[in-house]
């Protein structure tokens, strides 16, 4: 029988040879063996060189390793190093030591500098032991391009109760739900397909559009039906843009045109009462309206003129622009300031008292929205523009298509929308 000093022997020699097998010593030894036998052919001689070549290398090196002792152990290049004794720490126990003493990982949805909850963890359930090892940071939001079932151009989009609806050129409606996007209806109120380039939502209630040759929809998400408004007081005429709040126990209706008029609608029990138009400024087409409350809104005109109102439509007072640098395209307002997006690329905002303008983008702006301290602007080339303290910044986005509009949401992803049905979600 063998001994244990013999067993232990070799079982150091075999962990020895097999480091060896891996080493480039042993892979010269082998071709030398290789070599070494074709010349056998010329002199019996060269069989035991080719032995010699290949035995000599590994019993040199084991035996400079001391045998592969207790205290040391060399590698097959002979390079030695120190044997890992039995209280240093395995992997598994390294990843708890480091986990314990990482800084603890926030667990609040705090938010990003543009506005953007940020992202969950995308980490798979791990064991109890080795939980915290194995947890990952979370994923990076992003804008990403999602696939809608339309490729017409979309004008406007509008968000509400974890809902998103994007409107469109041929009177295409697109509502997202938590399943994804679908159609909900293909040619606009009446099938007349007009273009429809304005959208609105209310929380708890439903989705206004609006655009050309008069055309006027609500959408109510509940009964996924639609009621046709068109032609409000037989006015025909292009809604250039809506706005939606609610109203007591109802939902109030601001359109806007290109005369530069605003019309305010009262939807209560299913019934449309519709008021008088007023126009806030010269005339000039507005390009934007947005209404905080059913009381206190705002509209922005191609003259470089903004407007307040604060009794729901009846009177408008003007509260600027100095000097935008542009055409005003779009406004939003948030609770402490209006901003509105000009087609030059700037962000002009006001504080009740003055007017600033700052650059966001090198290209143009044509969408702006606002949710509190967060803010989002689109634009030319797959343009969006984020709020961070102390003005504007470019968000990578993954087309170069034009983008109309861009709305915040609350519980489903922040949407964009653009030529070609371009729709980017950030998440």
């Amino acid at each position: 029988m063998v001994g244990s000093s013999a067993k232990a022997r070799l079982r150091d020699f075999w962990t020895f040879y097999r480091r060896y097998a891996k080493s480039g010593v042993h892979a010269a030894s082998t071709a030398a063996l290789t070599g070494l036998g074709l010349l056998t052919f010329v002199h019996r001689g060269f069989a035991a060189a080719a032995l010699a070549a290949y035995l000599l290398p590994p019993l040199y090196l084991y035996v400079r390793s001391d045998g592969g002792g207790d205290r040391r152990t060399s590698d097959a290049g002979g390079r030695d190093r120190e044997r890992r004794t039995s209280d240093a720490p395995d992997a598994s126990e390294r990843a708890k030591a480091e986990a314990a003493a990482a800084p603890p990982r926030p667990t609040d949805a705090s938010k990003r500098p543009d506005g953007a909850p940020s992202g969950s963890p995308d980490a798979p359930p791990g064991d109890s032991e080795a939980g915290a090892a194995a947890s990952v940071e979370p994923r990076e939001k992003r804008w990403t391009a999602v696939d809608v079932p339309t490729d017409r151009e979309l004008f406007d989009v509008a968000c509400a109760d974890g809902r998103a609806f994007a409107v469109g050129d041929g009177g295409v409606v697109l509502v997202r739900e938590t399943d994804g996007w679908r159609r909900t209806f293909d040619e606009g109120p009446a099938a007349e397909s007009n273009a429809l380039r304005g959208a609105d939502a209310v929380d708890g209630g439903g989705a206004w559009f609006a655009g050309d040759g008069g055309a006027v929809a609500r959408y109510d998400p509940e009964t996924g039906r639609h009621a046709d408004y068109s032609a409000p007081n037989a006015n025909t005429s292009t809604w250039e843009a809506v706005a939606a709040a609610a109203s007591g126990r109802g939902e109030a209706v601001y359109l806007a045109n290109g005369s530069g008029a605003v019309l305010r609608g009262e939807f209560r029990d299913g019934e449309m009462r519709w008021g008088t138009p007023t126009k806030p400024g010269s005339g000039s087409s507005v390009s934007g309206v947005e209404f905080v409350d059913a009381e206190t809104g705002y509209v922005c005109d191609t003259n470089a003129a903004v407007f307040e109102t604060a009794d729901g439509g009846a009177n408008y007072e003007p509260i600027g622009v100095d000097d935008p640098g542009g055409t005003l395209a779009d406004v939003a307002a948030a609770p402490d300031a209006v901003s509105v997006a000009v087609d030059d690329g700037t962000v002009v905002w006001y504080d009740g008292a003055v007017w600033t303008r700052v650059r966001a983008s090198e290209s143009g702006l044509s969408g702006i929205c606002r949710d509190g301290d967060a803010g989002l602007a689109c634009g030319r080339d797959g343009t969006i523009c984020a709020r961070v303290p102390g003005g504007w910044e470019p968000r990578r986005t993954p087309v170069d298509a034009r983008l109309n509009a861009v709305s915040i949401g609350e519980d489903c992803p922040h949407v964009a929308v653009g030529a070609e049905g371009t729709v980017l979600e950030y998440r």
